[in-house]
């Protein structure tokens, strides 16, 4: 048996075995799916703005990066469809950038002639520095160390009962003494900064928010470049978001956005200097501008946050300047649309951004019919990517963290523009794609002076939704009909539904009592659910995985045969030979699911045990796992229709790209019953969705509805 190493994973934390000759390659984790290498991890660099190209190459029909590699396997909890984090770019790319920590320099020896007297002196200087310093920070660690004010205990908000104050409470301004982490001396600077980003939609294509690993460039370490940046102090800073660091994420939804905000702004002081960040998905209806929470439908008005109201909250908040950074309408196109964003810029959501009210400047990521694009070696966002390089970069290398910068400066917003755009501009233009951050609006001349003796602002305390009133009841359902997803996803992280699923109405859910009875019908669901698993690379639920391996066996199919794109073949004949084989490995697939939906269907129509026989807590269940398995199908009919292209005509290759990958879509382009079978299962959702309202078949349906099925070859550019 070949030797093995062990390996910590910086992601799920688990023990892992790897081969010893695999020691200097980039893995997968079998567990989250991070992406590892077993060597120490490079220490996070503050660069200049990047000269070399991305590994992405974002042009029309064209990709970011390839991959041509086995789909990321999923995390499955409660058979729940969750699939997990995967890293941008190729799954076995080495992430290490190769920058090391520099080496400390030899201590030099003591010289024999030296002065006895030398060491004593330099000690007592030590000490004066030392009480001097002491009498000057005391102010500072007194704060720290004896509080004169203490923070309230949390509780329910009496103004909205559907919220709950986070575990710190919010402290009494009056009474507030906390120090502040600033800068320059010991000063604080009355900077604050709420940063809002909403990744695994429920409805809506997914937005990546960084590579999931540590000390990379994403949403759990922005908060550091701010610091860095702009000295704005660590507590004066908050992150509202599904991507946020483990422990620290919550679910953005539309409530908790809107009172986390409206807190925010009201506890701001004249003298504050506030950044407000949404990352995530806008769109326009009816000529006006919505912002998405996580459960937000992109058509439906009410589920959304209006533009308008944001705007209304920052004009009343009282500090002196207030920025409102908007990157919305995020793309990756080599990746494609896994379910329906909001395409590029309206020209009445630019008009909106370009129109502040007075006192408000806003930067957005993109102008009118532009996109804001993610790239595999930008995938937090090339504009936040950008602004990260600008943050962290000194001076000398076009960058502000060196700047000098004093408590009454304003925040630096035209310069960090300026340094964005030539970075974006210097990244795209290769690319023949446009990215133009903008900044509107002015400062309100009417600001309060910086005052060093205020008291600090009240401690920033983000809502807490509240939990559905059945999770038990919940997690049975989730539990009855969990399949993995259609298809594993690089960005489609899935969705913690206990966590997003809105409350369901009591007298709903009365109506799908779990009677805990067996049928053959029940049976029939069950093993359609494991026949699903067996063909994804998801890991099944307890209760299923020993059937799902015998299944896997039977298969006799090799699941790394489900790759999402190629590199450029040497030899042409041997690679289409390679693509006849995988078709038949899917050819086997498609048999194999076939048999199991004619089984399913022919035990749904029995007349003593079938369909009509059940409770409609199983009647739904059938439903739903019936238009799985149907668009399960289809998917795969896709997928193979795919390498049928590919075998017969090679699509051709801009100059620089190195391979192919399968971008999705929604048209389906392949085989006819594919096609049909992806109709019948939409007409099967719309069923569920018409049929079990207010309900969470209800969301699952609609959640499956908006998931694209089509797929299309584009080139991409690797290094």
């Amino acid at each position: 048996m070949a030797s093995v190493v062990q390996a910590t994973c910086p992601g799920c934390k688990r023990t892992l075995r790897i081969p010893a000759d695999w020691s200097s390659k980039a893995i997968r984790c079998k567990h989250c799916g991070a992406i590892l290498q077993s060597k120490p991890s490079a220490v996070r660099p503050a660069p200049p703005a990047r000269t070399s190209p991305p590994t992405a190459a974002p042009v029309p029909k064209a990709a970011p990066a390839i991959a041509a590699v086995v789909y990321p396997k999923a995390a499955v909890a409660v058979a729940v469809p969750v699939v997990a984090t995967s890293a941008p770019g190729g799954e076995f790319e080495t992430f290490d950038d190769g920058s090391t920590s520099p080496a400390r320099p030899p201590r030099p020896r003591r010289g024999a002639g030296r002065a006895w007297w030398i060491g004593p002196a330099v000690a007592a200087t030590i000490l004066l520095v030392a009480g001097i310093a002491a009498l000057i920070a005391w102010p500072y660690v007194s704060g720290a160390l004896f509080p004169k004010a203490t923070t309230a205990d949390a509780g329910s908000d009496p103004k909205n009962p559907d919220l709950t104050a986070g575990s710190a409470g919010k402290s009494n301004p009056k009474d507030s003494a906390r120090p502040l982490d600033g800068a320059k001396g010991g000063q604080a600077f009355p900077r604050r900064a709420l940063v809002i980003s909403v990744h695994n939609y429920l409805y809506a294509n997914p937005v990546h928010a960084g590579m999931p690993i540590s000390n990379a460039r994403n949403i759990p370490n922005f908060l550091d470049a701010l610091n860095r940046g702009l000295h704005i102090p660590m507590m004066e800073m908050a992150q509202l978001s599904d991507g946020a660091a483990t422990g620290k994420a919550r679910s953005p939804m539309k409530a908790v956005i809107e009172k986390s905000l409206t807190d925010f702004l009201d506890d701001s002081r004249p003298q504050d200097r506030i950044l407000v960040f949404f990352i995530g998905h806008g769109v326009a209806i009816d000529g006006q501008m919505y912002l998405a929470p996580i459960e937000g439908e992109l058509n439906n008005a009410a589920t959304l946050i209006p533009l308008k109201w944001v705007y209304e909250q920052m004009a009343k908040c009282p500090a002196r300047q207030k920025v409102l950074v908007m990157d919305v309408n995020r793309l990756n196109p080599g990746h494609g649309l896994e379910r329906p964003n909001g395409g590029p810029m309206d020209p009445k959501e630019d008009a909106a951004l370009n129109a502040p009210p007075p006192g408000v400047q806003v930067l957005s990521a993109c102008i009118a019919n532009q996109q804001s694009y993610e790239l595999d070696d930008a995938p937090m966002g090339l504009f936040l990517d950008e602004l990260d390089t600008a943050l962290v970069t000194d001076e000398k290398n076009k960058g502000v963290k060196d700047k000098i910068q004093h408590p009454e400066d304003p925040l630096p917003m035209e310069r960090l523009r300026d340094l964005v755009n030539a970075g974006m501009k210097r990244e795209l233009s290769e690319f023949k794609l446009q990215q133009t951050s903008r900044l509107a609006g002015d400062e309100s001349k009417d600001g309060a002076p910086y005052d060093k003796s205020a008291p600090a602002a009240p401690a920033i305390v983000l809502a807490t939704p509240v939990k559905n009133g059945s999770p038990k009841e919940i997690q049975s359902v989730l539990a009855e009909i969990g399949v993995p997803s259609i298809k594993p996803s690089r960005d489609d992280m899935g969705v913690r539904f206990d966590e997003v699923l809105p409350p369901f109405p009591p007298e709903k859910m009365k109506d799908y009592p779990d009677d805990g009875a067996d049928a053959p019908l029940r049976q029939a669901i069950f093993k359609a659910r494991e026949v699903i698993y067996a063909v994804s690379t998801a890991t099944a639920p307890p209760a299923m995985a020993d059937e799902v391996g015998k299944i896997r066996l039977e298969l006799k199919v090799n699941l790394s045969v489900l790759k999402d794109g190629y590199r450029k073949p040497g030899d042409d004949a041997k690679f289409k030979k390679q693509l006849e084989g995988d078709e038949r490995q899917i050819a086997d697939l498609l048999f194999h699911l076939q048999e199991t939906l004619d089984d399913l269907k022919t035990a749904g129509d029995n007349a003593a045990t079938g369909r009509a026989k059940e409770t409609k807590r199983w009647q739904a269940n059938y439903d739903f796992t019936l238009a799985r398995l149907e668009a399960q199908i289809a998917y795969l009919f896709e997928y193979q229709s795919m390498l049928g292209q590919m075998r017969k005509q090679l699509p051709d290759l801009a100059p620089g790209q190195t391979g192919w990958r399968l971008a999705s879509q929604v048209a389906l382009k392949g085989d006819t019953q594919g096609k049909k079978l992806a109709k019948d299962s939409g007409k099967h959702l719309d069923a569920i969705i018409k049929d079990n309202p207010g309900t969470p078949w209800e969301v699952l349906a609609k959640r499956e509805k908006l998931t694209a099925l089509g797929l299309e070859w584009q080139g991409v550019k690797s290094e």
